[in-house]
């Protein structure tokens, strides 16, 4: 189920592949989105993480055209405390094929960063994707 919808980004053409068509890439830098999902302890999750799912389609960069095309999904990324080094994510596509890949990094925030940041104030650089 979709939480958060963050963009649309400017696409800069990056030429052809034999294999994949057309190639675009991104800058996304900056973009950062709060998510409210099911924390999870234990395990893999340690001392608590939520696992994300995130998406990417494209829309048509003109004005009222609401349609966007399914790019690809990453696997579970799982997202704790800790805050995350930059990592790059498979986005791969309904077939399991892979299509490209996402750069983020995140961290948990607690309910008062989250707060802060709904108010424009800043994180120190950390990109949160999960509260």
């Amino acid at each position: 189920r979709e939480l958060r919808r963050i963009g649309p980004f400017p696409a800069v053409d990056q030429g052809a592949s034999r294999k994949l068509g057309r190639l675009a890439r991104a800058d996304c830098s900056g973009a950062s989105a709060v998510v409210q999902a099911p924390l999870h302890f234990g395990g893999d999750a340690e001392g608590g993480a939520m696992y994300l799912c995130l998406a990417a389609t494209y829309g048509s960069p003109f004005p009222g055209n609401t349609e966007a095309e399914f790019i690809g999904i990453t696997e579970p990324i799982k997202v704790s405390w800790v805050p995350s080094a930059t990592q790059y994510c498979l986005l791969k596509g309904l077939d399991g094929s892979t299509l490209g890949g996402i750069y983020l990094r995140g961290r948990l925030l607690t309910e008062a960063e989250a707060t802060a940041q709904a108010h424009g104030a800043p994180l120190g650089g950390d990109a949160p994707l999960g509260r």
